[in-house]
């Protein structure tokens, strides 16, 4: 098989990030998965006018993509001869599988592959498109329907930027945690209503991480860690700032529930991702959620739900905020003392009994 050229309008258009990743790049990688072009052979992209910055492409093809080959050309330059057929690098993102090759020379009369307003649409649309494939099979009602378009809306805007990377992400959610944790330890009852909020924020950031990792090709087991870690030292500072400013404000039995349910959570997360490092994976705390789907039992399946952070995060805060932060307290330790027992029992039949 040998590659046509792919031919874009402008070095702009070529240059232009989709998702973090420049417009070239995607292309193809998309003519790639399509069929359309082997990535074993030379590949060879060509701009109307003069190509600049063509560094941020190369490194990122090379990036993603090690062992493909490429050239670039200037179709003004006249080393390309205009009766050689080419694909059109946009065509590839708007419809992968009706991509027909054409003479060079039709390209550069062809009103559409002139139109700039046509190609910034598309280069929109394909953004939209890669942020969207973003979600993970993992994610909970709550994410799925609340928190993943928020976040997935936030990591298109980001993706605008070059320099965006995860870790500024993962940072940003732990800083929000930071704040999170001072509100509730500091800030009384008016800290109480801002901790929750924020808790909610955090849990709507959580997913910005592996979002840009995804859609960049930049997820990593360090970057998987890295993230799961943050997400649990952000509920542990938000259940232990909310006892302890339960237990402060004179509320002590709420306060001590807290305490105690979030000790029995320390515990079952704390050999969750033993298991998960044991295994040679990345931290995760998402073992018993795979084993409930596995079994396909609707009372594990309800459990795991209600217990991921998305589920949880949300319901906290609601309760705090019309003003029920003892009692969620309360339910928050009766939840995790029943799947403390659930987790034990899964736990148990996986290593001892099933042998």
């Amino acid at each position: 098989m040998t590659n046509h050229p792919i031919v874009f309008q402008s070095a702009a258009v070529a240059n232009t990030l989709i998702a973090g990743v420049p417009c070239a790049v995607r292309a193809i990688l998309v003519a790639s998965r399509a069929g359309i072009i082997d990535l074993d052979q030379e590949v060879l992209l060509l701009v109307k006018g003069k190509w600049r910055d063509f560094e941020r492409v190369h490194r990122d093809l090379e990036r993603i993509t090690p062992e493909a080959q490429m050239k670039w050309a200037s179709v003004d330059s006249g080393t390309v001869d205009p009766a050689v057929r080419a694909i059109d690098g946009l065509e590839c993102l708007r419809d992968p599988e009706n991509v027909i090759p054409r003479n060079l020379a039709e390209f550069l009369l062809d009103d559409h592959f002139q139109d700039s307003v046509s190609a910034s649409q598309t280069l929109v649309q394909a953004s939209r498109r890669t942020i969207a494939n973003t979600g993970k099979t993992t994610d909970g009602i709550v994410s799925r329907y609340i928190n993943r378009p928020i976040s997935q809306l936030i990591s298109f805007h980001l993706l605008r930027f070059p320099g965006v990377r995860p870790i500024h992400a993962t940072i940003a959610a732990g800083l929000i945690g930071v704040v999170m944790a001072l509100c509730l330890f500091l800030g009384g009852q008016v800290g109480l209503l801002w901790g929750a909020v924020l808790f909610q924020f955090a849990s709507v950031i959580d997913g910005v991480d592996g979002e840009i990792a995804r859609a960049t090709f930049r997820s990593s087991k360090l970057g998987a860690t890295l993230d799961t870690a943050g997400d649990a030292a952000t509920n542990f500072a938000f259940i232990a700032g909310v006892s302890f400013n339960l237990w402060m404000s004179g509320n002590v039995a709420a306060g001590q529930a807290g305490f105690a349910g979030l000790a029995l959570l320390i515990i079952g997360l704390t050999v969750l991702g033993f298991l998960s490092i044991r295994e040679g994976g990345a931290l995760s705390f998402d073992a018993l959620k795979h084993d409930a789907r596995r079994t396909a039992s609707p009372v594990l399946v309800a459990l795991s739900t209600i217990t991921s952070r998305d589920v949880y995060a949300l319901f906290l805060a609601a309760l705090i905020l019309v003003g029920w932060a003892a009692p969620a307290m309360i339910f928050f330790a009766m939840a995790v003392t029943i799947w403390f027992l659930v987790a034990a029992t899964m736990l148990g039949r996986r290593f001892f009994w099933s042998k």
